[in-house]
């Protein structure tokens, strides 16, 4: 590991907050398009390990956007995966939430099984999860919940 790829990496991971990665995001692109191509795939690596995970096309268009990009498009181009980030966690954040409420509904009308508590909380489709909530809400038993939903078959 180059002294360059391991500054990048120190540099990168003090940033905490997004606004710390926008606010330096020009300084960081710069030192990272002066990488070599070995640094510049290891701290791309770093990056998708540590801070979000890459698919194979987000990589090279990153790696595309910091070799042959003008300084507008790389910085826009970085951010949009960051935001992409943001976005992802904001629909989990609101799925583990919508979740949560339908335990707590549910949990007034009496004890939860373990496997149904799992299934709710392992849904991530948030439209479903308010069509859950809704039938907890109506509920007056788990059974009919479950019933509601097409867990038991009547």
């Amino acid at each position: 590991m180059s002294n360059i790829l391991i500054d990048n990496i120190f540099l990168a991971d003090r940033k905490r907050t997004r606004q710390d990665w926008t606010d330096g995001i020009a300084e960081l692109m710069y030192r990272i398009r002066a990488m070599d191509t070995n640094d510049l795939n290891e701290w791309i690596t770093w990056f998708s390990n540590v801070i979000r995970k890459l698919s194979e096309d987000e990589r090279g268009e990153l790696i595309t956007q910091i070799k042959e990009g003008d300084e507008k498009d790389m910085c826009s181009s970085f951010e949009r995966l960051l935001n992409k980030e943001k976005a992802d966690g904001w629909a989990k954040g609101k799925a583990d939430d919508r979740a949560e409420a339908v335990i707590e509904l549910l949990e007034d009308l009496g004890e939860l099984s373990d496997s149904l508590k799992k299934h709710i909380i392992e849904q991530t489709n948030l439209e479903l999860l308010k069509k859950w909530h809704k039938a907890a809400a109506k509920a007056k038993s788990i059974e009919e919940f479950e019933q509601a939903i097409g867990l038991v078959q009547v």
